[in-house]
This record gives structure tokens, sequence and C-alpha cells, in this order.
């Protein structure tokens, strides 16, 4: 049933056609004139949001400025603080306008990027009850908010204490996957593709908090395997790092707990991969990644200097 309703799917038209033609038509062709800013301020915020949402999800950082501003969240912001001024202006009715169900159609495009599933659904519902050129494509997204909503509520209850963690994890991970191999869309075959990888990540995290480091270096592998295309690339490298760097120095540990000698070939081998997940990561094009790579390399080799020196 979920795979059907997926299938039948489609956008009709680009998002621009719909809300830029309304906002535009708003901004330059109102005669309201006291709100003509506000319009304005519409049409503005409509064509950032539109810019973003052009954006792959799963591969760019795209919607984050130099300070880690969400542009989806900004977005957000600036059309609840016009739909407020909106129902705020005297004289206004509680009647919808043209300018309500533009304002709601790009909320809900914000939202699910947020992934606020359930609420981009709503916001998309009011919209289609609606008789008016947003109404279909609107009905179109809600379909789909729906399927994103209920995996995503369902999966909410998961414990990761539980001793079937790992059954969920795996149940949830493999649904998100299946998604993104059925939606015809690529911007929400995307946003289920990010879903998939955050339950790939449970999955390294489950291990680690049960201090599984050999599972969870498999476990990060299978991750990096599975997401090479993934803008958290880097930092899944990052992790893998951490977990060979992790395994290097359990093997010291172990040696002088159980005072033998250290297991050169499994300490080396371990240190080998954790620098090579780090270099890999220093390659990243975000300049914070690259920091962060080049410090774990250099605290390494300090812990690596100490062994040695220790050893010897």
């Amino acid at each position: 049933m979920m795979v059907q309703t997926v299938q039948s799917f489609r956008l009709h038209l680009p998002m621009a056609v719909f809300i830029g033609a309304a906002a535009v038509s708003l901004a330059c062709g109102s005669s309201r004139g006291p709100n003509e800013l506000r319009e304005q301020a519409l049409a503005l915020s409509v064509s950032d949001l539109q810019m973003h949402l052009r954006a792959d999800a799963y591969r760019t950082y795209a919607h984050l400025d130099d300070a880690g501003r969400n542009a989806f969240s900004v977005a957000l912001w600036r059309l609840d603080r016009i739909q407020e001024q909106r129902r705020a202006t005297p004289g206004d009715t509680i009647e919808w306008t043209d300018e309500d169900v533009v304002i709601e159609f790009a909320r809900a495009r914000a939202l699910e990027r947020l992934r606020r599933y359930r609420d981009a659904a709503d916001a998309f519902r009011g919209v289609a009850v609606r008789n008016g050129l947003l109404a279909a494509p609107a009905a179109e997204h809600r379909q789909i908010m729906e399927i994103f909503a209920s995996i995503a509520e369902v999966s909410a209850a998961f414990d990761a204490n539980d001793e079937h963690a790992l059954e969920a994890i795996e149940a949830w991970s493999h649904a998100w996957s299946q998604l993104a191999g059925v939606m015809p869309d690529p911007a929400y075959a995307s946003l289920a593709r990010l879903e998939a990888e955050l339950w790939d990540e449970a999955r390294v995290d489950h291990f680690m908090l049960r201090g599984k480091t050999p599972e969870a270096i498999r476990a990060c592998q299978q991750l990096i395997q599975l997401h090479g295309q993934s803008k958290s690339y880097p930092h899944h490298m990052i992790r893998l790092g951490d977990l060979h760097a992790e395994a290097a120095r359990r093997e010291y540990i172990a040696s002088r707990a159980e005072r033998r000698p250290l297991k050169v070939d499994l300490y080396e081998q371990a240190l080998e991969r954790a620098f090579s997940a780090y270099e890999l990561a220093s390659e990243a094009r975000k300049p914070r990644l690259r920091r962060e790579a080049q410090s774990k390399i250099e605290a390494l080799l300090a812990y690596h200097e100490g062994v040695r020196s220790d050893v010897q």
C-alpha cells in the first residue's frame, strides 16, 4: 500500500511556478497600500526558500550559512512573523486570502526540510482543502508527508536500552531505505535517505554504548559504504578514525593491565587505520571538519609518542 501511494505521487509543476507567481503577483499587483511591504517581504522569503529547496538535503550543507544558521529555520521564522502580522492587521478578516495560502504552502515546504513531517502534513492539508492554484500540489505533498510522518512517529518510541534495540534499528533503516528507493521526487528521496542514514548511525551508537569496539567499527564501515555520497561522509570518517584509535588504546591498556608485551602488530594496524580515516576526513570541504580531522591526527601522534617511549 505504501509503495502504491508513493508511486502515484507526481509533481505537476515546480514549486517556483506556483509560489513564485502567486507571491510576485501579491507583491507587485496589490492595491492594499499599507500591506505592500509585508507582501514584498513574503515574495523575498519565498524566493530565498525556493533557492534552498533546490539543494540536495542528503548531499550538501547548502542550507547552512557560515554561522551555522539553517536557511529553513530562518525562512519558517520569517513566514510565521508575516503570518502573525497579517492576522494582527486591523480590519483583516479570518478568511484565507491568496496571501495566506502562499504563506502556508511555503511554511509546509520549510517544515518538511526541518523533518517536522506531521506539522508539514497539517500545513499542506490547510492549503489542500481550499480551492486554488496550490490545492492540487498541496494534496500531493501532504500524501507524501503523511507517509513520512507515520514512519517517524512509530519509530519515535525507539528505546536504545531495549533488548531488541538492534532489531528495531535494522527495521527502521530498512523502512527509510525502501521509501527512498520508490520515491520519484529526488528531494523526497534525499529526505528518506537522510533518515535511513541516521538509523545507520544509530547502529554504530548501539555497539559503542555497549563497549563493543570491533562491532562498532564494522557498523561504521557499513555506514560509510552505504552513505559514501552523504554530506556527512567526512564526519563518518572521523568517527571511524576514533573507533580505530580506541582499538589501539585498548590494546595498549590491556597490555599494561595484563603485564604482558604489547601486541605491536594489532596496535600499529589499528593506529594506521585511524590515521588513514582522519586523513580522508581532512579533505572535507568544510573548514571546521578539516580542522577537527587535523587535530585528531595531531592528538593521536602525541599519544603514540607516549606509547612508544613507554614500550621502549
